[in-house]
């Protein structure tokens, strides 16, 4: 059984995490809950999708953190996931440890497998509870989605230390 492909995923997948990590470190808890815009939505709001609309780094945190538990617990669990545990975060810790365990499920899940499970179709965890999809693609947009938000979030953080630095 090859793992060629699967090594070169959990590669992309660690270098995703280091990205989230580099644009958490040092996080404040002024700049976890900082609202860049009048109205922008905190975890509680809005949740687990917006339609549309700013937020803070908490929600996007949260975000990234949930949506990781539960596309590993519907690709490489029992698919019981809920949002429930993600919603009793309510410090920036608890939320960052819950980014850590979704980190290491959806880890343990992928090196779990072989390069010829890639291409198998699981449940997702997506909007409607059947929804299926093979593990390959589903891994790599989750991949893709923490790069996406750590870029977001260094954005952000650029921001806050600018208007907070007193620099224009």
């Amino acid at each position: 059984m090859s793992r060629v492909q699967v090594d070169s995923i959990l590669a992309d997948l660690d270098h995703a995490g280091r990205r989230v990590s580099t644009a958490i470190a040092g996080l404040t808890d002024a700049e976890y809950r900082w609202h860049p815009v009048p109205g922008a939505f905190t975890l509680k709001e809005v949740w687990p999708q917006p339609t549309s609309g700013s937020s803070t780094i908490e929600w996007k945190l949260a975000h990234l953190a949930a949506w990781k538990m539960r596309y590993a617990n519907f690709l490489f669990g029992d698919g019981s996931h809920t949002f429930d545990e993600i919603l009793a975060c309510n410090t920036m810790e608890k939320v960052l440890a819950y980014l850590e365990r979704a980190r290491e499920t959806m880890r343990a899940g992928i090196d779990a497998l072989t390069d010829e499970a890639l291409p198998q179709e699981r449940p997702t965890g997506w909007s409607r509870p059947r929804d299926r999809g093979p593990i390959f693609p589903t891994v790599n947009w989750m991949i893709q989605h923490d790069v996406y938000h750590a870029g977001q979030i260094a954005t952000m953080r650029g921001l806050y230390r600018a208007l907070h630095s007193g620099a224009s």
